[in-house]
């Protein structure tokens, strides 16, 4: 038996590893996979291949395991975490996001060391999955956001390795799941803003709260360091029977006057902190706005059969991408643009600019002194920036049925 004093070594700290400490003990019989020692490099190889790991990463993952055989502390760490993720209910998401690295002087392969934890835990997913009756393509296609991940950490570091936990558990624990171009996950639905549907299916009012200042272009007062001295309050009431409000504009603009429904012919559909889907929009692929309708089609059915007792009460995001200053700077017929339209925008309280950078110019920690010019979005993005324009995330929602998410040209 391995004594967690070991781990405590391993990590020349007392306290890096101490979210491990309490349950510690619990997990001394568990085998991942009914595994008595550690399992061979065919093992992870044959896992990664499951979930169409690239070739170098599936190569980088089989030969990292050598370290689980090497060291016997790695080797019941590693079966800890892979009870805390797949052998046990409930493990706290807040815990398992201060999990420590495990450090690089430890072993040359620690930077893999959870990306072999959740290669374990594929059988585990496609069993849970299987009795919700999820076909395994499904599943596998979705653990398989592993390789995007392992992508990105070789890019930043120069090795192969994995450090978004936090973000893959999601996928790991049945939380996201990949259906076509776009990933779906269970959330609430944290905004402020309120969804109004006619009675008879004519239209969408989706009302701002009261209270908030906002600048005469519709946007929060503040948003990207923009200060506007002819800034508005909104204001608002509601009784039993009316409700008025400022609307905002299907391009996500809200608006100066304010209007006043009537709670007769207009029926409230969306509230905050209702049950919903966000959505999030993996790189790397083409925004076909057509393969995004049809992500959304999936996706309704496959809630509706799989997660019957879960109520969808709107599909949402935020990104850079429902920027509504975009609008300005492309084509409308641009695939970022038809995106757009498939959404109802809204404008986002703590809006900046960082993901654009990030996302476009591959530069997460905001404008750097000399950014690309290569692409036409990314000459767009700066001569609207050069002319005194801004950018900041923007918000999106969709109410079921999804049939309101059709592309328009």
């Amino acid at each position: 038996m391995t004594t967690f004093d070991g781990v405590r070594v391993l990590f020349e700290t007392g306290t890096a590893a101490d979210g491990w400490a309490d349950d510690w003990s619990r997990s001394e019989a568990h085998r991942p996979n009914g595994c008595e020692t550690a399992p061979d490099e065919a093992f992870f190889g044959e896992l990664a291949a499951r979930i169409n790991i690239g070739p170098e990463a599936r190569q980088a993952c089989a030969r990292a395991s050598v370290m689980l055989r090497d060291n016997p502390v790695l080797w019941r760490l590693f079966r800890h975490c892979h009870w805390c993720l797949f052998g046990r209910d409930g493990y706290p998401h807040d815990v398992m996001a201060h999990w420590p690295p495990v450090p690089a002087a430890v072993h040359p392969a620690a930077p893999l060391f959870y990306a072999l934890v959740l290669l374990a835990g594929i059988p585990a997913v496609l069993e849970r999955n299987r009795v919700l009756s999820i076909p395994d393509a499904i599943t596998l296609e979705t653990l398989g956001d592993l390789d995007r991940w392992l992508i990105e950490y070789r890019k930043v570091h120069g090795c192969w390795g994995y450090s978004n936990l936090y973000w893959l558990w999601n996928h790991f624990q049945g939380r996201i799941f990949s259906l076509g171009r776009l990933q779906f996950c269970f959330d609430p639905y944290e905004f402020d803003y309120r969804a109004f549907r006619h009675r008879d299916n004519t239209g969408i009012r989706l009302m701002a709260p009261a209270g908030i200042k906002v600048r005469t272009d519709g946007q929060y007062d503040g948003v990207s360091g923009v200060r506007d001295p002819a800034a508005f309050i909104t204001g608002g009431w509601e009784t039993p029977g009316r409700i008025q409000a400022h609307p905002v504009s299907p391009d996500g603009w809200i608006q100066p006057a304010a209007e006043t429904l009537d709670k007769r012919e207009w029926e409230e559909v969306l509230s905050p902190r209702d049950t919903g889907i966000s959505v999030h929009i993996p790189a790397g692929t083409p925004l076909d706005p057509a393969l995004c309708a049809a992500s959304f089609r999936q996706a309704e059915g496959f809630f509706r059969r799989h997660f019957p007792d879960y109520t969808v009460r709107a599909y949402f995001t935020v990104t850079w991408l429902f920027d509504n200053t975009l609008a300005q700077v492309l084509p409308p017929d641009s695939n970022v643009i038809r995106f757009q339209r498939m959404f109802h925008l809204f404008p986002f309280p703590q809006a900046n600019d960082r993901q654009m950078w990030e996302r476009v110019f591959d530069s997460p920690g905001g404008r750097p002194a000399n950014p690309p010019c290569r692409t036409s979005l990314q000459r767009a993005i700066l001569a609207h920036i050069d002319r005194g324009g801004h950018f900041h995330i923007g918000g999106g929602l969709i109410l079921p049925p999804v049939v309101a998410a059709t592309p328009t040209a």
